[in-house]
């Protein structure tokens, strides 16, 4: 078997690596056209990316699956919060889940053709690592479009996973969420790491779900400071995000 995949493995990377390349090139020419028609309003855009990745999925051999539909999201802004294990990440989620999200990063992708142009349209954040100040920007820019309504996804680990591990959580999305009252949804991302894992260029058609936890709501009449608020949401999403890999794993 480990022979088989060795030979068809680096064959099906190119065409995985192509679909999603064709699907970029489409988004840029159809979002191109409604620019010019003045239709190229952000929901719109976003659909269109949405509805190019579920057909990319689908093209690639990659069955993908949402779980906890019985978790029905109440009233945004929300920060989705997630465990990371592939660049598929992102895709996954932008295909199962209900709402249209944003998210960071880092700017040298939005220097690269066609793909800098489609997530400047999907508003997504710039960041630059290198310069603190210009962090900081990125993180105040998103946190006043969360006021106004946008929903931000963030992982909150850092960095992808290569064992599937859960890492220890950063602050940052738990303290955003205490300056904007958004509502957060933990997310447990399965089976990416298996397709696209972290340093490895090439991938595998597989089964991937996205587990939708219990909404966590931000209390704006607690007396606790910022620090105490963002410690306890960080806590609580954090447990229940291991609890679902844990009950899933046993099952």
């Amino acid at each position: 078997m480990e022979i088989i995949k060795s030979i068809i493995s680096p064959i099906y990377s190119v065409y995985i690596w192509l679909v999603n390349a064709m699907m970029f090139v489409i988004h840029y020419v159809v979002i191109s056209i409604l620019i010019v028609f003045r239709q190229s309003h952000f929901s719109r855009v976003y659909q269109l990316a949405k509805v190019l990745l579920q057909i990319g999925l689908k093209m690639t051999g990659i069955e993908a699956k949402r779980v906890g539909d019985e978790h029905v999201l109440p009233k945004g802004p929300f920060i989705v919060v997630a465990n990371h294990e592939s660049f598929l990440d992102t895709v996954l989620i932008m295909c199962l889940l209900p709402i249209q999200v944003q998210f960071f990063a880092k700017k040298e992708l939005f220097k690269v053709p066609v793909l800098g142009t489609t997530m400047r349209r999907l508003q997504h954040f710039k960041v630059d690592r290198s310069n603190p100040k210009k962090a900081s920007q990125s993180v105040k820019q998103a946190e006043s479009d969360i006021k106004k309504g946008a929903n931000l996804l963030i992982f909150p680990e850092g960095t992808r996973s290569k064992d599937g591990e859960i890492a220890a959580f950063k602050r940052g999305p738990f303290l955003m969420a205490v300056h904007t009252e958004a509502t957060i949804v933990p997310c447990w991302i399965k089976g990416t790491r298996n397709i696209l894992p972290k340093g490895d260029w090439r991938a595998w058609p597989g089964k991937v779900e996205l587990h939708i936890g219990k909404a966590i709501h931000v209390d704006p009449s607690s007396s606790e400071s910022e620090k105490a608020l963002s410690q306890e949401l960080q806590k609580v999403c954090e447990a229940q995000i291991k609890e679902m890999k844990e009950i899933v794993s046993k099952s």
